[in-house]
């Protein structure tokens, strides 16, 4: 069976790769629901866009073409339904019909063995979902948090780094201009001092 028929037999939406949010099949809310994993960071939950489902709706139903078993399983008798559904039936009645209608090739119990055998192929395709891409995401995550923690200490050192030089700066110019008057005063009687006894000495004694 062609892989587009089969991906069709799950999600009759063709999706175009259009940025929109997915809407979840009601049905399969109610069968199974799903609670909503916990994150560590506080991050908004963004739906994902049909592009997104499309891909992984493709990877799973790859795997399932990969899986399909010999002879006449639930994948055929699902494309039954979904051609009776297309003439106007109800689901119950075009499972009924569907039924009827292949009798002599399969059972009830057989059909349901096979939807078993594919729910395993999807369940082992999420459990290495989760292995190979959820978990190392969240690694990646821990890094980013790590570094992110780092980053900002080293921000804060920084700061304080900041503040201290802005400060010694401020202090050490206070000084220097207290000292550069401090010094001229200083000199300014020292030297008026030694012209003062120069003179005085000179008048006195002479220079000779």
């Amino acid at each position: 069976m062609p892989l587009k028929s089969i991906k069709n037999l799950f999600i009759q939406t063709e999706f175009t790769g259009e940025e929109e949010p997915a809407e979840t099949s009601k049905e399969a809310a109610k069968a199974e629901p799903t609670p909503a994993p916990k994150s560590s960071t506080q991050v908004s939950s963004k739906p994902a866009t049909t592009k997104e489902v499309g891909r992984f709706v493709e990877i799973l139903t790859k795997d399932i073409e990969k899986s399909n078993l010999d002879g006449y399983d639930y994948l055929e008798f699902k494309t039954s339904i979904e051609e009776l559904k297309e003439s106007g039936l109800t689901q119950d009645q075009a499972i009924k019909s569907a039924s009827i209608a292949v009798k002599s090739l399969t059972s009830p119990k057989n059909i349901i063995d096979s939807i078993s055998h594919y729910k395993q192929v999807v369940d082992k395709n999420k459990k290495e979902f989760e292995q190979n891409v959820v978990i190392k995401l969240k690694e990646k995550i821990q890094e980013d948090q790590k570094e992110l923690a780092n980053t900002v200490s080293e921000i804060e050192r920084l700061k304080g780094l900041e503040q201290k030089l802005r400060k010694s700066i401020e202090e050490n110019e206070q000084k220097a201009e207290t000292n550069s008057h401090g010094f001229e005063e200083a000199y300014k009687i020292v030297i008026a001092t030694l012209k003062e006894d120069e003179l005085s000495i000179k008048k006195v004694l002479g220079d000779k």
